[in-house]
């Protein structure tokens, strides 16, 4: 073991602030993989991303499902949306003919991977209920880790990654991974040293998780 999901060492509030900070991260870098500047409602307004939560989220979702599909109905769009987050992917892209697909984020833990596994399955019922062309995603086949610290921790020299990567269509997972500079960490090592980082990442003063350029 040297990856650890933040649900598995944090408190279940904690680990969702960890995710929130996460989860932009991995939309830049999807923006990066894209090559396109930012996401809907800015130009060229092909990618959504999800940024907040409640009803400012509603909002922006809908009017991306409108511009991209004028032919849907209130009650189309009300079974699309209602239950806020249960319903609204991390990421659609509407760029056909060459990509209509969404992806969902997160933490790989048990739990993360059955409740996204659910999600995607939902979501893409969804949309083949509207009859909506997003599907699963699968062009973005990443496996990426991010070293967001390294030097010496609890008497040891330490590397530590946030590592994420796509592990079935649609879904990406993310962990916290560290590794020894000089020798194998134990397993209570790792778990010592990523709880660690993670409380600095929710502290005032965080460490950053570099941005794609």
């Amino acid at each position: 073991m040297s990856c650890i999901a933040p649900s598995l060492v944090l408190p279940s509030d904690q680990a969702s602030l960890i995710g929130t900070i996460v989860e932009k991260r991995i939309s830049a870098e999807y923006l990066a993989f894209t090559k396109r500047p930012a996401f809907f409602p800015a130009p060229p307004a092909i990618d959504f991303a999800d940024f907040t939560s409640g009803f400012g989220n509603n909002t922006i979702y809908i009017a991306y499902l409108v511009d991209k599909n004028p032919s849907l109905s209130p009650s189309q769009l009300l079974q699309l949306t209602d239950d806020g987050l249960k319903k609204i992917p991390d990421i659609v892209t509407a760029d056909a003919p060459r990509s209509s697909e969404f992806y969902e984020f997160k933490p790989n833990s048990p739990s993360g991977l059955r409740e996204g596994d659910r999600k995607v399955a939902n979501v893409h019922a969804l949309f083949q209920g509207n009859r909506l062309p997003y599907t699963p995603g699968i062009k973005w086949n990443v496996d990426k880790r991010v070293q967001i610290f390294s030097g010496g921790l609890y008497g040891v020299q330490v590397d530590v990654y946030f590592h994420f990567f796509r592990i079935q269509p649609g879904l990406i997972v993310y962990d916290f991974c560290a590794e020894g500079r000089t020798r194998k960490l134990t397993n209570s090592e790792i778990v010592t040293i990523i709880l660690a980082i993670l409380i600095v990442l929710l502290s005032p003063i965080k460490i950053p998780i570099p941005v794609p350029a």
